[in-house]
């Protein structure tokens, strides 16, 4: 319950801070902007909206906590779509190694490489 009141006011902020910011419209602020789109959507269980707005902001702004983000939704709709898309699964396993690769500990590092542990051997039966 608690985690889903944290969720809700986070998701309030990020629509309020996306309204200024595209007020602004610097890249920072897009990047943001794309960044709370993708969280919204990730919130609500549309992981191909979330994906494609992390992409963007990772465009814009190539951020490890970002790439995490798209890794996550990647993971999710893997699984949403009954582990029928092994595109989607090799793109999450890459962001998350690639995550792991730059931010080495600390962070979301332990949730990246227990995410790897779940989905290397699940690509490996692809292979």
């Amino acid at each position: 319950m608690r985690r889903r009141a944290l969720l809700v006011s986070v998701v309030i902020a990020g629509i309020s801070f996306a309204e200024a910011s595209f007020a602004q419209g610097t890249p920072l602020e897009q990047a943001r902007t794309s960044f709370n789109a993708g969280a919204q959507a990730y919130a609500a269980g549309r992981y191909d909206a979330a994906i494609l707005a992390f992409e963007d902001a990772y465009k814009i702004a190539p951020r490890p906590q970002i790439m995490f983000s798209l890794a996550q939704a990647e993971r999710k709709r893997y699984f949403a779509e009954g582990r029928t898309s092994p595109g989607t699964l090799r793109s999450a396993i890459a962001h998350y190694e690639a995550y792991v690769k730059e931010v080495k500990e600390g962070a979301r590092v332990p949730d990246a490489v227990d995410a790897l542990s779940e989905l290397g051997p699940m690509a490996a039966k692809l292979d």
